[in-house]
């Protein structure tokens, strides 16, 4: 019997011990919502900044546009004044 005893003793310690690290190991729904909280906050944040970048895009990229159209422009303009006669002045 008094190994039995023993066993019981110590097999009741073991599933104490493991008691106790299992709970102290799990995170209270408090905790994990302050997380949650906290990480949602800086997506976000990043959400908010990604969408700014990407409307300088847009203009920039309307920008180029217009700006590409003027260079188009101005090409033709010079190539129609280089194709012109030149004419002498009347002295």
């Amino acid at each position: 019997m008094p190994f039995f005893t023993k066993f019981n003793s110590l097999r009741t310690a073991a599933v104490v011990a493991l008691s106790a690290l299992s709970l102290g190991a799990c995170a209270t729904r408090d905790y994990v919502d302050e997380q949650v909280v906290g990480v949602n906050g800086r997506i976000d944040a990043v959400d908010a900044r990604v969408q700014q970048a990407s409307q300088r895009a847009d203009t920039a990229s309307t920008d180029a546009r217009t700006v590409n159209q003027r260079v188009d422009q101005l090409e033709a303009r010079i190539t129609r004044l280089e194709q012109a006669p030149v004419r002498t002045p009347r002295g």
